[in-house]
């Protein structure tokens, strides 16, 4: 439903090349969205200098999926959307694995959830167990964002920030450069 007010027009004041007043019409939409750009821009900005040096630039060949996956995990973490970040992560991971045990001819434990993938990985000595353990880790700190969890979840976020004495924004920012990082080292890895 459009209410007048969503009609509305405001008018903004910007400077141009001679710092001279210019005057742009907008709806109060396009406006709110202006400014949040302008107050987000240098934070983002920080993400993507913090992405290049954890992930350069490079093709992977993958699924359609998976690259939508991989692509929008990186840009919700660009964008501040840290839960959405660590879910998308997640899900990359899941499906690499995925793709990884149907190639070497293990289709039925290909099918199964991350948790009994990555046992079967470890058991069969597939991926280094450093890398199993840090997907695993990824994997429960997901958990209380994809399925109810208890306040008191031991590896949820709420006793990070109790035990890092840091803001939640803060931690699930530095969870979700975690994961993406991760992502990106299983895309990376010779299985």
């Amino acid at each position: 439903m459009v209410t007048n007010r969503d009609k509305k027009v405001l008018v903004l004041k910007e400077k141009n090349l001679f710092k001279e007043d210019v005057k742009r019409k907008g709806s109060r939409l396009a406006t709110g969205l202006r400014a949040h750009d302008h107050r987000t821009f240098k934070k983002r900005l920080e993400r993507v200098e913090n992405l290049k040096k954890v992930m350069p630039d490079a093709a992977y060949l993958m699924s359609f999926e998976s690259h939508c996956v991989f692509t929008e995990a990186k840009n919700t973490f660009i964008n501040g959307e840290f839960v959405a970040s660590i879910l998308l992560a997640n899900a990359f991971i899941e499906h690499w694995l995925q793709v990884h045990l149907e190639s070497k001819g293990f289709e039925v434990e290909s099918k199964k959830g991350l948790k009994q993938i990555l046992g079967f990985i470890k058991k069969n000595k597939m991926l280094h167990e450093y890398l199993v353990e840090k997907i695993n880790n990824l994997r429960l700190l997901r958990n209380p964002f994809a399925h109810l969890k208890p306040a008191n979840y031991l590896h949820g976020i709420l006793n990070k920030v109790s035990s890092q004495q840091q803001f939640p924004d803060e931690v699930l920012e530095k969870e979700a450069l975690k994961a993406i990082e991760l992502m990106y080292q299983i895309a990376i890895t010779r299985f």
